[in-house]
């Protein structure tokens, strides 16, 4: 009896997980949608090609601009 008790609980429990785990996932999924296309107008502000933002290199020339530049959250340090 102990034994089959056991085995049920575990059956639960990992019953529990997988609806967890399924229900995460889809979430995950609804929120982080994609965008797949489209077209700019003629009017439109914005050209073909968006600069990504920190696409031009911080440049420093001492170990302490190198530190104060890490800890500002540059990404793109050229030394």
């Amino acid at each position: 009896m102990r034994e089959k008790t056991r085995k049920l609980i575990l059956s639960i429990f990992l019953a529990a997980c997988i609806v967890a785990l399924m229900a995460a996932s889809l979430s995950y999924t609804l929120t982080n949608g994609r965008y797949t296309g489209g077209k700019l107008s003629e009017d439109s502000l914005y050209g073909d090609i968006i600069d990504f933002v920190g696409a031009t290199a911080y440049e420093v020339s001492s170990p302490e601009e190198l530190v104060n530049a890490i800890e500002n959250g540059y990404s793109y340090i050229e030394i």
